[in-house]
């Protein structure tokens, strides 16, 4: 057996992937009453939080499901997809809704590069 003092201790480093800020991108009034019709009506209890702190949190917490370049592209969050038009805020989306419209989310984007 060996002795404890000999036997380095070994330090676990993990690494923690750095989450991408969102924080650049504006939050449209629409996408604001989206929200409110989508979710708050549902009975989810979040009548009482400023919407848009709750879509920012959505923004800074959530997950890019799906990006065609910097400005366009969809984050998710407990169920709350948000689509992001150049660089703003523009959809709000449940997630039956994001599924069965992807594809004209990916016409759209197409369809602003070919007029730039």
């Amino acid at each position: 057996m060996k002795d404890p003092l000999e036997v380095k201790k070994r330090r676990c480093e993990y690494f923690i992937p750095k989450k991408l800020s969102h924080s650049d991108i504006k939050i449209s009034d629409h996408a604001v009453e989206q929200y409110i019709e989508r979710f708050c009506k549902k009975g989810n209890g979040n009548g009482n939080l400023p919407i848009r702190k709750v879509l920012k949190s959505v923004l800074d917490n959530g997950e890019v499901v799906k990006e065609r370049d910097g400005n366009n592209k969809v984050l998710a969050y407990n169920g709350v997809y948000c689509i992001v038009k150049n660089g703003v805020l523009a959809t709000v989306y449940l997630e039956k809704m994001y599924h069965e419209r992807c594809g004209k989310i990916e016409e759209s984007w197409e369809s602003k590069e070919g007029e730039i």
